[in-house]
């Protein structure tokens, strides 16, 4: 049977990675994407802390048990903290010592904040081989971009799961635009009419996981750790 790949969402967020996890979808095979995407991932996201979100999915004390320790044993994820919006749940957590809340706070996103305006495309699933997305101002997608999807953004884009494709921000001339991802692994960038070239230095840098900002200067694409970036342009 064919896995629904956007079952499971990772983003990474400032207490470590986010798994969000499809309340519709079989326990069974969530298990089974859950455990694909952290493989093709890779291990630079292992040893971790991770918050589970189950949203309204209904749990048995031995469900928590059996994905925690997927998680734990597997991929060495330290979960801090379960989402959920069914009581019960919030009561097999607590007897298991685990942090519970119905919502994940807003300042959990690091950089959420830089695209608020109101001309923004808003994508809430994944964008899939072969799928083109070009919109006039800035895209959003909460989800994965897949090898062979492409975005044309007039403005901004910001993929909080992993980004592979093709990104083209600032398509009619804005150099100001950016292209952020929590997990970098374009097969071409682009920022108004300049390219990124790719070169093994940045692929190593890719390969650390780091949430990572392609931003336009000096007629050149460059990439940098979010945070330092985020940092230095708010001085």
């Amino acid at each position: 049977m064919l896995l629904d790949n956007d079952a499971v969402i990772l983003q990474k967020i400032r207490s470590g990675l986010l798994v969000i996890l499809d309340d519709k979808v079989p326990f069974y095979n969530l298990k089974k994407v859950f455990f694909q995407k952290m493989q093709n991932i890779g291990s630079y996201i292992y040893h971790t802390n991770a918050i589970l979100n189950f949203g309204s999915r209904e749990l048995r004390d031995s469900d928590l048990k059996e994905f925690v320790l997927i998680a734990k044993d597997n991929f060495k994820l330290n979960i801090i903290q379960i989402i959920s919006k069914v009581p019960e749940v919030h009561e097999i957590a607590n007897r298991r010592g685990i942090k519970v809340e119905e919502h994940l706070e807003k300042s959990e996103h690091e950089y959420s904040d830089q695209i608020n305006n109101e001309d923004t495309l808003w994508i809430k699933k994944s964008i899939r081989s072969g799928q083109l997305v070009e919109y006039r101002g800035n895209v959003v997608v909460l989800g994965d971009v897949s090898h062979g999807a492409r975005i044309v953004a007039g403005g901004n884009v910001l993929v909080m799961g992993v980004m592979r494709g093709d990104i083209w921000a600032g398509k009619d001339g804005d150099e100001e635009s950016v292209i952020i991802s929590s997990f970098f692994k374009p097969s071409q960038l682009r920022i108004s009419d300049t390219f990124l070239v790719l070169n093994d230095e940045l692929i190593e840098q890719l390969q650390q996981g780091l949430p990572t900002v392609a931003y336009y200067k000096n007629s050149s694409v460059f990439l940098e750790d979010y945070k330092e970036w985020s940092l230095r342009s708010h001085r």
